[in-house]
């Protein structure tokens, strides 16, 4: 199940998974298959995007454009 979790993403939340490792992956993909059921007629690139962006910013306080947000 992992392969189609991680064909959706774009090649920079991809990347920052690889380098993250198999439990930070298996994270956001359980967070993107609860956003399909929340979300079922949103497009599954979308939704796993957003798990992953979501995700960095729980896990590690990163935005958008990669930074640190100033707590």
């Amino acid at each position: 199940m992992m392969g189609d979790f991680m064909q959706h993403l774009d090649q920079d939340k991809r990347q920052w998974l690889e380098e993250r490792g198999d439990d930070i992956t298996e994270m956001a993909e359980r967070g993107f298959e609860m956003a399909k059921r929340e979300h079922p007629g949103q497009s599954d690139r979308d939704l796993a995007n957003k798990a992953v962006r979501d995700l960095q910013r729980k896990t590690y306080g990163v935005g958008d454009e990669g930074t640190k947000h100033s707590w």
